[in-house]
Order: structure tokens, then C-alpha cells, then sequence
């Protein structure tokens, strides 16, 4: 195989590793990040776009295999991409703050619909998993922090995470590995437009789409199809085509030392990621000056441009589009006191008392805030009162990024809030229970029926 190639590098070093080489603090992450995904698709099976993406993969793919969070059934592939879609539906899956996607969303409806299948799962989906993560991410920063503006990241870098999963749990050496990123690699796609035309319910089509281009990806190199090599590099691979800027210096970097998984935060809020920098900071302020929703004059947030452009909507017609609202969360925050993970109606959209409070949120672009991202999430919040008080507060960072970790506890917390509904108690410890043990026990145990046992 040719070394020079980045895929190939990566390729072998997907192949060799195994659940040994791993630190364990980096298997407790993978256990957290797979809990937290459950969290989010049991919250999107509940969701009333799910059906449609249920009944979208049931007729592309009727077969026997379960979808999580749902009763209905699709075949192998189309139960991964329904999976995929219900866990991205709500908002509250994890995040990568320097590759700017989601990687949970397109690397555990690949384990969660294969694993069950493999012998020893435990380890090899801690191992599959994180392979999975160091793919999507690595692909995510070779990018260029300008590939974000017009593409969305967690469908163009997802499919090489979604591959490098399948790819690993199918026992694939080193070659057919790089033949699937290769595979992926052409496959890429998902562009931003859908917010700008109001369409954000087609949002979890992007990672149920990397997720069946990554099995057929991962399928194809099993089958013996040759993959392109240089699909990150070449002239006319990934990086020439979508990069802005190409970074491949930033690909390997740290490979087997830095594991990407241990770099992802967990979502407190279920909203999308760039609003909950300006969210913390107004529940700080909050949290130390008392004041009234009425006295508030008026609330500036000076932020970084791409947080502008992806979660700025002044005018949220529906639920989704509230999400991508900063307007509308801190709307929110201030008239109700926190953000819940249950609990946000559409009717809020058009609560009078929470639109007069949106009028009263001025967001300001700044150029230092701008310069900080992706690094950070640079934000300062500055609340006005009626009667002249000022209270300002500056955030870099988010409540759940690896500089704020969310435990493991918060985690099995959040999943009890967002799978209550179609999960009954015992069964939602006892798939906390599993996920908190996964790869520890000698012997593979089974996996936990994902199907609900309430509601639906």
C-alpha cells in the first residue's frame, strides 16, 4: 500500500487497533458517547417527523431488523439509516468543537445495528466505535474551518466515520480498510441550504444518508471492490473539492495518542450546539443577579460569525426552527428559568411574553469572538435592566465540552429525561447498566432490546 497516503495511514492504524491499546479512560468516554446517542434517538423515536423517516426506510428496505426506539422494523442497512435520522432529529447528540460536527450521529447507528450481530461485540464496538470517531473527526479537520459555512460536516466527514465503524466490526484488514474510506471519500455529501429555505426536518436525512453510503462504502471493500487511495489527497479528492481551507496536516496528528472520542462534548441543552456558549452565560448571570423577565431592557450577545449564520433565525415558525434560534433560547431561559430536554411545544414559538423577550436579544457579530471559533465558542452576554443595572458575562466554553465534562451520571440523567416516554424504568437502567459495563465482562453479553416498551 502506498504510505504516503492519508487514508492508508489511517487504514492501519484502524486495523491494529484493539481494545488493549486502549487508554480506559478513553473506553469510558465510547461507553458516555453511546449512552448519550441512545439518549437522542429515543427522543427522536418520539418525534413526529420520525415516522416519516420510518416510513421512508420500511419502503426502501422492509426487512426484519429493529429500528432503535421504534416498533417497526426495515431491513439491516435502512434500520441503521432510520436509526441514524431518529438520533440527530432533536438536537441533543454529541459534538466535535474544532471539526464542527456530530460524530456520534453517523458512528452508533453503525454499532447499534451491527454489533448485536458480532461475536465478542463489547470490545470490538468499543473499538469499532472509536475507530469510527477518529475517521469522521479527522476527516472533519482536514476540512478547513471554512468548509462549514456551505457544508454541513457531520454528512460530508460522517460517511468516513460511518465506513471506518463498519468496516472494523466486519473484521477488515488494513487494505480493504482503506478501500472503504476511499469508497466514502465519493460518496460525500450535505449541504446547508435546507435551513435557508426553512426545510430543517430534512437535517436527519444527512447522517442516514452517510450511514448507508458508509455500509455500502464498508460492503464494497468487503466484496473486493478497490477504493481510491488517495480520495483525502489526490487532485481530485475530498480536500480539493470541499476544503476551505485543505488542512491535512491536521489528519494525523496525534493519531493513537489524541483519541478524537476523548475531545467530543455532550449536549445540555437540546438545541443546536452554537447557542449553548451564549445560553451558559446568560444562566450564569441569571444564576448570581436576581431580576424579573419584565426588567429586562434589552439583552446584547456579541458572538462569533458561523454561530450567526447556523442559529441566528429571528423568526422560528416551528420547534426545529426555534432550535436554531439564539433569540428564541435565551427567550426561553429568561422567561422559564432553564432550557429542559422535555418540555419545549411548539406553542412556545408563539408564546406573546417569549416573542417580546426575543425582540429585546440583539446579536452582534464580532470579530474577535469570530477569531476564537473553532477553538472555542467565544461569546459575551450583556443584560440591560429598565432601572440602568448591567450584568455582562464573557464564556468560552460550553457546559459538556471537555473542558466542563458531563459525568457519566449526567449522562444516564439525561437518558432517563429523554427516553421516558418509550422506555419504562427498568428498562432504562437496564440499558444504562450494559452501556456502563460494555467490553468490561470476559464473555460478550447480549444487547438490550432497543424496542420501546411504552408509548409508540
Amino acid at each position: 500500500m502506498d504510505e504516503a497516503s492519508l487514508s492508508v495511514r489511517l487504514a492501519e492504524f484502524a486495523a491494529a487497533l484493539d481494545i488493549g491499546a486502549m487508554p480506559e479512560a478513553v473506553r469510558e468516554k465510547v461507553r458516555a458517547s453511546l449512552l448519550d446517542w441512545l439518549a437522542a434517538a429515543a427522543s427522536g423515536a418520539a418525534h413526529p417527523a420520525a415516522e416519516r423517516y420510518v416510513d421512508l426506510a420500511r419502503s426502501l428496505g422492509p426487512g426484519p431488523y429493529p429500528i432503535v426506539g421504534r416498533p417497526e422494523r426495515a431491513s439491516s442497512s435502512f434500520a441503521v439509516f432510520a436509526s441514524a435520522a431518529l438520533g440527530h432529529i432533536t438536537e441533543n447528540d454529541d459534538g466535535h468543537r474544532l471539526a464542527v460536527m456530530h460524530p456520534g450521529a453517523v458512528v452508533f447507528p453503525i454499532i447499534a445495528g451491527l454489533a448485536p450481530e458480532m461475536p465478542d461485540n463489547g470490545p470490538a464496538a468499543l473499538v469499532a466505535a472509536a475507530v469510527g470517531y477518529e475517521a469522521a473527526v479527522r476527516v472533519g479537520l482536514a476540512l478547513g474551518e471554512g468548509h462549514y459555512s456551505i457544508w454541513h460536516t457531520t454528512a460530508t466527514a460522517g460517511v468516513f466515520g460511518a465506513a471506518a465503524a463498519a468496516a472494523k466490526l466486519y473484521g477488515l484488514g488494513a487494505a480493504r480498510i482503506a478501500d472503504a474510506l476511499g469508497h466514502a471519500g465519493t460518496q460525500s455529501a450535505g449541504l446547508w441550504q435546507f435551513l435557508e429555505d426553512g426545510c430543517v426536518e430534512a437535517k436527519p436525512l444527512h447522517p442516514a444518508k452517510s450511514c448507508l453510503a458508509g455500509l455500502i462504502a464498508a460492503q464494497a471493500a468487503r466484496f473486493g471492490l478497490p477504493g481510491p487511495r488517495h480520495i483525502l489527497e489526490g487532485n481530485k479528492g475530498l480536500l480539493a473539492a470541499l476544503a476551505r481551507p485543505p488542512r491535512p496536516e491536521l489528519f494525523l496528528e496525534g493519531l493513537g495518542s489524541d483519541y478524537a472520542v476523548s475531545q467530543t462534548n455532550f449536549k445540555a441543552y437540546p438545541t443546536c450546539g452554537q447557542s449553548h456558549s451564549m445560553i451558559d452565560a446568560l444562566a450564569g448571570i441569571m444564576g448570581e443577579e436576581h431580576f424579573q423577565p419584565e426588567e429586562v431592557r434589552e439583552i446584547e450577545v456579541r458572538l462569533y460569525a458561523q454561530a450567526a449564520r447556523i442559529a441566528a433565525n429571528p423568526d422560528p415558525g416551528t420547534l426545529e426552527e426555534a432550535k436554531f434560534s439564539i433569540q428564541f433560547c435565551l427567550a426561553y431561559l429568561l422567561l422559564h428559568g432553564k432550557i429542559p430536554f422535555t418540555g419545549l411545544r411548539v406553542e412556545d414559538t408563539r408564546d406573546r411574553a417569549l416573542r417580546a423577550l426575543m425582540a429585546r436579544v440583539r446579536l452582534v457579530e464580532d470579530a474577535q469572538m469570530s477569531a476564537g471559533f473553532p477553538a472555542a465558542r467565544p461569546c459575551e452576554v450583556t443584560v440591560r435592566l429598565l432601572d440602568g443595572r448591567v450584568f455582562s458575562r464573557r464564556n468560552l466554553y460550553r457546559r459538556g465540552d471537555p473542558e466542563a465534562p458531563l459525568s457519566f451520571a449526567e449522562v444516564a440523567d439525561k437518558f432517563r429525561e429523554l427516553s421516558a416516554e418509550i422506555y419504562s424504568p427498568e428498562r432504562q437502567e437496564e440499558i444504562i447498566a450494559f452501556t456502563a459495563s460494555l467490553g468490561k465482562a470476559r464473555a460478550a453479553r447480549p444487547w438490550p432490546s432497543l424496542v420501546p416498551d411504552l408509548g409508540l
